[in-house]
């Protein structure tokens, strides 16, 4: 295959975000406030992805990875402060873990190796993984034991799910890669994440589309 071919699609696999991003945007002012996190991250993960793209059709496609790796601080950030605003975690425990997860981002970057912002590095990432998939089950369990309603119309439920699925994914990829497996088992394994990408953001526009509009509170005089 062509390589400005697989750098096309592989921008379209992951500027699929786009879905669950204009989704939210078209809901924006009538969605409940304590979802913006989720679409703040969306288009941060779109803006990335799009400068990703540009910079390897320009040949430096190095700096391509050093982009991610400073967006997948921010992108940290945004996915915590999420689970915060449901109330998952508290604010305090939002500013614990980022913090803790920020300290470990700085770290694997800048201390443990060295300067090593232009390297896909694991340490972080996985940490990273296991925190949100951590979150997003708490936050399942508090959803069967307080909403009655069908689950697979709920938003977060829907959301958690998606996250939980890929981020499972990898925490597995990336152990497998520090455990030193062969590159022909790790290229297969590393070759579902195009694909489950887009399933995790087919899943967060349904999602987004299935987030109820906020209630109006009308002020009696």
């Amino acid at each position: 295959m062509d390589k400005d071919f697989q750098y096309f699609l592989n921008y379209l696999f992951g500027g699929s975000v786009v879905l669950p991003l204009l989704a939210g945007l078209i809901k924006w002012k009538k969605i409940d406030n304590s979802y913006r996190p989720l679409f703040i991250a969306f288009a941060g993960l779109l803006l990335n992805e799009t400068f990703r793209y540009i910079l390897i059709r320009n040949g430096i496609g190095e700096r391509s990875i050093a982009s991610y790796n400073y967006f997948v601080l921010v992108l940290m950030w945004l996915y915590i402060w999420q689970f915060a605003s449901w109330k998952v975690i508290s604010y305090q425990w939002l500013w614990a873990i980022g913090g803790t997860l920020t300290l470990l981002w700085f770290a694997d970057y800048f201390v443990l190796d060295g300067w090593m912002i232009h390297v896909r590095r694991l340490w972080f990432r996985i940490a990273f993984a296991l925190a949100l998939v951590i979150l997003a089950i708490q936050c399942i369990n508090g959803l069967i034991v307080a909403e009655r309603e069908n689950m697979l119309r709920n938003p977060k439920f829907l959301f958690c799910i998606g996250l939980i699925m890929y981020y499972t994914y990898r925490i597995f990829n990336d152990a497998f890669t520090l455990r030193g497996f062969s590159n022909e088992f790790l290229k297969q394994i590393n070759d579902l994440n195009r694909y489950l990408v887009v399933v995790q953001y087919l899943i967060f526009l349904i999602a987004a589309i299935c987030i109820p509009r906020k209630k109006n509170f009308l002020q009696l005089s």
